[in-house]
């Protein structure tokens, strides 16, 4: 059986129409065997009244995980339909038994006189925010923009301020990380629906720094919630949409070279703040 931990449930308070609204109906933790941990979370959407659920992806999920990522209009950028399994084990499945809050989630949607209908997933979990080396073989200082970036991020900060790039010369600042959010979202999926998604996807992130939940593999704290997509990719969108700045640096196609060739990617990032 599982032990359930509430960490939030807002209850509904007045409100005028011209004012947003936006609360957790429900965030339970619910603990397993050997410290394994899962989640269901439900966030009513500050736009309009939509409510989106998040829940651990269950092995059971597999098959329509697999769907998904067929029915997805642009494969570079998100998980190979090839791996699949072993990312679904790796990512999803070993961190819940690990405790780790940042796997895969199941992702649901209901409108104001609509029943549940599925939008897909949420892949949470980190970007590396040390070990980079200054740049490659071919490029000395490919790798700059993206150090450089998480200098201005305020996740890491140079040991000699006159000193160079080189991850001697970096240090992390605390525990500060960087929350990767990759929605897979179904083809039906409308604007208004990936809206209040990365809405909800955030505030969930925000939730888990909260309690001090901490990133997978480097076991970092959030301070940035983080997204890498290619530059025509529909999701940049969505996440401007939401308060994300928009980077579109050179220097990040360096992220995922093809071939030893820059590959373009584009950076959305937003601070994570503790609201009080």
């Amino acid at each position: 059986m599982f032990k359930k931990i509430t960490l939030l449930l807002s209850v509904a308070l007045p409100f005028s129409c011209s004012q947003a609204f936006a609360n957790w109906e429900e965030f339970e933790i619910r603990e397993g065997k050997d410290n394994s941990k899962t989640v269901k979370a439900i966030w009513k959407s500050s736009h309009r009244h939509d409510k989106f659920t998040l829940e651990s992806a269950d092995p059971a999920s597999f098959n329509k995980y697999v769907d998904t990522l067929k029915s997805l209009p642009i494969k570079e950028g998100y998980p190979a339909i090839d791996n699949s399994e072993k990312n679904f084990k790796f990512q999803n499945i070993d961190r819940q038994n690990a405790g780790n809050l940042y796997h895969l989630f199941t992702l649901s949607y209901r409108g104001e006189k609509e029943e549940d209908k599925s939008l897909g997933f949420i892949q949470f979990g980190r970007m590396p925010s040390k070990g980079y080396q200054e740049g490659t073989e071919k490029d000395p200082i490919a790798h700059h923009a993206i150090l450089e970036k998480w200098l201005e991020l305020g996740v890491t900060h140079k040991i000699n301020p006159d000193g160079g790039l080189n991850d001697s010369n970096i240090e992390r600042i605390e525990n500060r990380g960087l929350a990767m959010i990759l929605p897979l979202f179904k083809p039906e999926a409308s604007e208004d629906q990936r809206k209040g998604t990365i809405e909800t996807c955030f505030e969930f992130v925000r939730e888990l720094k909260k309690g001090n939940y901490l990133l997978p593999v480097e076991k970092t704290l959030p301070h940035v919630a983080i997204g890498l997509f290619i530059p025509n990719d529909s999701n940049v969108g969505s996440f401007s949409a939401n308060d994300f700045n928009v980077d579109g640096n050179e220097g990040f196609a360096w992220f995922y070279p093809k071939d030893g060739e820059p590959n373009p990617r584009v950076m959305v990032t937003r601070q994570i703040e503790i609201k009080e």
